[in-house]
C-alpha cells in the first residue's frame, strides 16, 4: 500500500500536490483521506475523477472557462471541487495545487461537523434522479419521500446515506434543510443598524421617505413582491427585462418589510421609477428633474475603465446642468482586479472601479463594507485615472457594491425628504454629498484614502447635520475669498468641514477632470489647517500611504479636520483659486465630537437582538473617550443584576459581535463602565424568530403552526392587507385556525409577544398556498422495534384539529384492515407497535377520522420484517429480475444466489450484495427454474420461480 501510494502521488506531479504544510491541506484533509487504490484504479482508466483544487481567485474564472472543468463545489475563493480527466490536469499543473478527495465533499457543511445519528429528513442532489430513486428503494431503512427537479427527499440514517449513496456518481450533494417556501428571495444582508440608519426612526418616526421618487437605473423589478406593492410609478423608459438584482436594489431603496425585516427598506414611503440601464447614458436632459425625480441609483458596471470618456463627461454635463439631481453609482466588485491600461495599468488591487461613467466627478460612487468596518476584497477602489479620491464613501454589504449604492440612495432620500420638509424647496446635489461625506465615521487609514474614501455612511449623523443647520451654501466669483467663522463649545474635538461644488465638465478624454478649483482652509487660532490630500502617484507604495495636508488641486470635494480644536471659532475659508467660469456655487457641512460621550447605536429602545431575529449579532456604539477600553455588560432582571460580556472592550471598535443564547426570550439591558461611569442603554428585546407553516389547508379552513417559544405569553399573526401586514388575531397557542372566506391575501406572518407586553421578532411571511399542504396529510414510517420483536410505526399528522380518531391498518390479503386506534390523540407526533408482523412484507396506512366522520387516508409505508426466516424474495413470476431481502447479519456474512433447470442443470451464479438487493435475470429465457439462496452461516431457501 505505501508503494502504490507514493508510486500514485508521483504520477500527479509533486507542483501540484496539496499538503498540510501549504497551510491549507489541515483544512480540507476531511475530503482527502482516500485510498491510494481506489484512486489508482481511477488514475489508470482515464476517467474524470472529483478533484481538490487550490487556485488564486483572480485566476479561477479564465482557467476554468479556458479548460472547460466542471466545478463540483466551491469551498472557498482559492479552494474548488472539481472534475477532470488527465488532459484537463495538464492545464492546471502549473499553476494550481491538485489532490484528489474522497466523497466527503457532497456533504453539507452542517453534516461534516454535526454528530448525527437519529433518523431524519435529508435532500440528496441527483444528475440523474430517477436512477436515485430506484436505488433507494432497494436499501433498507431509508424510505423515499418525494422529489423535485433534481433533488431527492429521504428519510433514514446518515451514515447508511454516506455508505450507500454517497459513492454512487450520479449524487451529487446530500444535506439536511428546511424546504418551507419562502415568499420571496430575501435581500440576505439588508441591516440598517450598521450605518446607523435605525437610529433615524427613532429620531424621526414619521421620517420614512413620503412623497419622494427614488430612480433606479436597472432592469424592471417583480411587481408582485409584497415588499414593493403599489412602488412602481409611471415611466417610459422601463425595461421589457425583469430580474431579482433589480428587486433587490429597489426592496433596500424602499422596501416595505412585509416579507420581514430583511425587506424593510431605508426609505419604505418613497416610489420608484425605472429606468433601463441598457442605455448607459443619462436619461434625456432635463427628465428626471421634469418628473420631480432628483435621486438615481446606478447598481451596475461594465469594466475597468481608467479615463475620462464619452460616459464621464456625459454624467458631469447632465449633472452641471441639472445640479439638483444626486446620482450614487457602485464602485463595481472587481476589488481584486489589475487595470490592464491607464495610468495605473498593472498596479494590482487599485483604480479598478467599474465603468468609465465612474471617472465622473459631480456623481458619488460607492464602496463596501463588512460589519467590523473592513473593506472586503471584492470592493473596487480608487484612485480615478487622475487621481481623485474614489469611493467617496462605503456603506454594508457583505454581497457587493450594489446593495451598497442602494442603502446610500435611500439614506439620501431620507435627507431629501427632511430638506424639503424645512426649507420648501430641493437640496443641491453637492450639498447632499457634503452632508453624507462630512457625517461619515472615518475607517481604514486616518483621514481619506482609496478604499473607503471619506469613510462609511453614517445616516443618524447626517440627519443631525441638517437637523443642527451645521451647513452652508454659497457662490464665489474667480479669485475671491469668503469666509465662514464658526461658534464651536468649549473642549470639542474633531472638528470636520466638507467643501463639495459641481463642477463644469472637462473636455472629453483630458487628463485632469477638474475645472474650476476651489480651496478651502480652517483657522482656529492662529493655526491655518489645509485639506486632507493623498499620494497618487502610480505606485503600491504611495497609494498605500495615509493622507496628509496640503493644497488640493485635484479633486471637486475637500476636507479639513481638527482634532483638538482651541474653543471659540473655526474660520472657514474659501478661495476661488482657479474658476474658468463666472462663479461657482458651492456647499459646505461641518461638525464636532462632544468630549468624553458614549451613545448606544444598536440596540435601541425595544429593538429586537438580534437584528433579523436568527443570525449573530453586534452591538454598536460611539465614544468619544481617550480611554481605550471599556466593561460590556448585560442585565436580564431590569438592571437588577449584570452579567459581565468583555472586560475589556475596545471602545473605539465601535462594535462587540456577541452571540445571543438561543434559549432566552427575554428583555435586557447593556452597560458600558468606562472609568467608573456606567452608560446603560435602553430595554430592549432578545428573541428569535418563529418557524411559520401550515397544518391544514382544506376548503375553507386553513390552520398555521409555529414553534413554541419561552417566556411568551401571546403571539401576533398577521395577513397582508392594504399592502402592509396587519395584526389579525392574536392567540397564546402555537396553531390558529382561520376561516379562508375571511382573509385578505394569502401571506401570513407570526411575532411572539413577552410577559412584559414588549414584541420580539417578527417570522419570514409565508405564502400558505406554495406549502401544498392539503387537508389533514400525514405521514407513517414502518421500522422493527430495538427488540427485533414487532413493528414500530412512526406517525406524524399535521394537525389535531376535529380529529376523533386514527386508525392503523395494515394490508391483509387484497385489503386493509383496522389492526389498532389511537382515541382523541393529543399530540400530532405518535407511535404505535403492531405485535404481529408477517415474515415478508408488512404494508401499512392510517385513516384519519373527524367529529364529523369524515375520514382522510394516509399514504402508504413497507416493512419488511425478516426474523424467523433467513431470505423473502418478490415478485414471481418475475420480468427482469428478483428482489432479495435478508435479514441482518454480520459484517462477515456472505449470501449467494444460484438458479438451477428443473432437471438440476446448474445456470447461474450470483452474490447478493446487499440485504435489500436487486438482481437481474434478464438472461434467462422464459420458463420455471429452481433457486436457491444460501448464507456462508448456514441459511438457506429453496423455491420455484417462473421467468415471463
Amino acid at each position: 500500500m505505501r508503494i502504490g501510494k507514493y508510486f500514485f502521488f508521483f504520477i500527479l506531479s509533486c507542483s501540484c500536490i496539496l499538503s498540510a504544510q501549504d497551510g491549507i491541506g489541515d483544512t480540507w484533509s476531511i475530503y482527502t483521506s482516500v485510498p491510494p487504490s481506489t484512486l489508482l484504479k481511477s488514475y489508470q482508466k482515464g476517467i474524470k475523477t472529483a478533484v481538490l483544487v487550490r487556485i488564486s481567485e483572480a485566476q479561477s474564472a479564465q482557467w476554468f472557462k479556458k479548460s472547460g472543468i466542471r466545478v463540483l463545489r466551491v469551498l472557498d475563493k482559492e479552494h474548488y471541487i472539481v472534475t477532470m480527466d488527465n488532459e484537463q490536469r495538464e492545464v492546471f499543473k502549473d499553476s494550481c495545487y491538485i489532490t484528489y478527495v474522497n466523497d466527503k465533499w457532497k456533504l453539507s457543511n452542517t453534516l461534516l461537523q454535526g454528530n448525527v445519528t437519529k433518523k431524519a429528513h435529508y435532500v440528496i442532489k441527483s444528475n440523474r434522479p430517477k436512477h436515485t430513486i430506484a436505488h433507494i428503494n432497494r436499501l433498507p431503512k431509508i424510505t423515499f419521500i418525494k422529489t423535485e427537479k433534481n433533488s431527492v427527499h429521504v428519510y433514514g440514517k446518515l451514515d447508511l446515506l454516506e455508505k450507500e449513496l454517497l459513492p454512487n456518481e450520479e449524487v451529487l450533494y446530500v444535506g439536511q434543510e428546511s424546504f418551507n417556501p419562502i415568499l420571496e428571495s430575501t435581500v440576505r444582508d439588508l441591516n440598517l443598524t450598521i450605518n446607523n440608519i435605525n437610529k433615524i426612526y427613532k429620531a424621526l418616526p414619521n421620517l420614512q421617505g413620503e412623497g419622494i421618487i427614488v430612480s433606479l437605473k436597472d432592469n424592471r423589478f417583480i411587481e408582485s413582491d409584497i415588499d414593493l406593492r403599489n412602488k412602481l410609478t409611471n415611466s417610459p423608459l422601463i425595461s421589457n427585462t425583469t430580474d431579482n438584482h433589480a428587486t433587490d436594489m429597489a426592496t433596500i431603496i424602499s422596501g416595505l418589510g412585509n416579507s420581514s425585516i430583511k425587506g424593510k427598506g431605508v426609505a419604505p414611503m418613497a416610489s420608484i421609477q425605472l429606468s433601463d440601464f441598457s442605455n448607459l447614458l443619462p436619461d434625456g436632459n432635463t427628465y428626471l428633474s421634469d418628473n420631480n425625480i432628483l435621486i438615481q441609483n446606478h447598481s451596475y458596471g461594465t469594466e475597468i475603465e481608467n479615463f475620462y470618456g464619452l460616459l464621464a463627461e456625459s454624467y458631469d454635463t447632465h449633472i452641471y446642468q441639472n445640479p439638483e439631481e444626486l446620482h450614487v453609482f457602485s464602485s463595481g466588485n472587481a476589488g481584486l482586479d489589475t487595470p490592464k491600461n491607464g495610468p495605473y495599468q498593472g498596479i494590482g488591487n487599485y483604480a479598478n472601479l467599474t465603468g468609465n461613467f465612474k471617472m465622473s466627478k459631480n456623481t458619488l460612487s460607492i464602496g463596501a463594507m463588512d460589519e467590523e468596518n473592513k473593506v472586503p476584497s471584492f470592493s473596487s477602489v480608487g484612485p480615478a485615472y487622475d487621481g481623485r479620491i474614489k469611493p467617496e464613501l462605503v456603506a454594508y454589504s457583505i454581497i457587493g457594491t450594489s446593495n451598497a449604492t442602494a442603502l446610500v440612495s435611500g439614506v439620501c432620500a431620507l435627507l431629501q425628504e427632511f430638506y424639503m420638509d424645512i426649507h420648501n424647496q430641493n437640496p443641491l446635489a453637492s450639498l447632499l454629498k457634503a452632508i453624507v461625506i462630512n457625517s461619515a465615521d472615518d475607517i481604514g487609514n486616518k483621514g481619506p484614502d482609496f478604499r473607503s474614501g471619506y469613510g462609511k455612511i453614517n445616516g443618524y449623523n447626517a440627519l443631525k447635520t441638517l437637523q443642527d443647520n451645521r451647513i452652508i451654501s454659497s457662490t464665489i466669483d474667480p479669485g475671491a475669498i469668503k469666509t465662514f467663522p464658526i461658534g464651536i463649545p468649549q473642549n470639542a474635538k474633531n472638528f470636520k468641514a466638507t467643501l463639495v461644488w459641481t463642477d463644469t465638465p472637462a473636455p472629453i478624454n483630458s487628463n485632469l477632470a477638474l475645472v474650476n478649483d476651489l480651496d478651502m482652509e480652517a483657522i482656529n487660532g492662529t493655526t491655518v489647517h489645509e485639506p486632507w490630500v493623498l499620494n497618487s502617484m502610480a505606485n503600491t507604495l504611495s497609494l498605500e500611504s495615509p493622507a496628509s495636508k496640503g493644497p488640493d488641486h485635484t479633486n471637486n470635494i475637500e476636507q479639513v479636520s481638527i482634532e483638538n480644536p482651541i474653543s471659540g471659532e473655526v474660520v472657514l475659508q474659501v478661495t476661488g483659486f482657479n474658476i474658468h467660469t463666472l462663479n461657482q456655487e458651492f456647499s459646505i457641512a461641518y461638525g464636532w465630537e462632544e468630549p468624553n460621550s458614549f451613545t448606544w447605536n444598536y440596540p435601541l429602545l425595544d429593538d429586537n437582538f438580534p437584528y433579523d431575529g436568527e443570525t449573530a449579532s453586534y452591538f454598536r456604539w460611539e465614544s468619544s473617550f481617550d480611554i481605550e477600553k471599556g466593561e460590556l455588560a448585560i442585565s436580564y432582571d431590569h438592571g437588577d443584576t449584570w452579567e459581565v460580556i468583555e472586560s475589556q472592550t475596545t471602545l473605539s471598535d465601535g462594535y462587540y459581535f456577541w452571540s445571543a443564547p438561543e434559549d432566552i426570550t427575554t428583555t435586557a439591558l447593556l452597560k458600558m463602565t468606562i472609568a467608573e461611569r456606567e452608560h446603560i442603554s435602553d430595554p430592549f428585546v432578545i428573541s428569535r424568530v418563529s418557524t411559520l407553516g401550515v397544518a391544514l389547508d382544506c376548503d375553507d379552513v386553513l390552520q398555521l403552526r409555529w414553534n413554541k417559544q419561552e417566556n411568551v405569553k401571546a403571539y401576533n399573526i398577521y395577513n397582508l392587507k392594504d399592502n402592509i401586514m396587519q395584526l389579525t388575531a392574536v392567540t397564546s397557542d402555537t396553531t390558529y385556525i382561520f376561516d379562508k372566506t375571511k382573509i385578505d391575501s394569502d401571506y401570513f406572518a407570526v411575532q411572539s409577544v413577552l410577559q412584559e407586553n414588549k414584541l420580539g421578532a417578527v417570522s419570514t411571511a409565508i405564502d400558505y398556498t406554495v406549502f401544498n399542504t392539503g387537508c389533514y396529510e400525514s405521514f407513517v414510517f414502518a421500522e422493527i422495534s430495538e427488540d427485533g420483536n414487532a413493528g414500530e410505526l412512526n406517525i406524524q399528522l399535521s394537525s389535531l384539529f376535529n380529529v376523533a380518531q386514527v386508525e392503523i391498518q395494515k394490508e391483509i390479503g387484497s385489503s386493509f384492515e383496522t389492526i389498532g386506534v389511537i382515541r382523541s390523540p393529543d399530540r400530532t407526533s405518535l407511535t404505535y407497535l403492531d405485535q404481529l408482523p408477517v415474515q415478508g412484507l408488512n404494508t401499512y396506512r392510517l385513516n384519519i377520522v373527524l367529529n364529523d366522520g369524515t375520514s382522510f387516508i394516509s399514504e402508504e409505508s413497507e416493512l419488511f420484517f425478516l426474523t424467523t426466516v433467513p431470505f423473502t424474495t418478490f415478485p414471481n413470476p418475475i420480468m427482469d429480475g428478483v428482489n432479495i431481502f435478508t435479514k441482518e447479519f454480520e459484517d462477515t456474512a456472505e449470501v449467494w444466489m444460484e438458479i438451477y433447470s428443473l432437471e438440476g442443470r446448474h445456470i447461474l451464479s450470483k452474490k447478493v450484495g446487499s440485504d435489500r438487493a436487486f438482481i437481474l435475470l434478464n438472461e434467462l429465457r422464459p420458463g420455471l427454474y429452481a433457486m436457491v439462496i444460501y448464507s456462508n452461516r448456514g441459511d438457506r431457501l429453496e423455491q420455484l420461480i417462473y421467468k415471463l
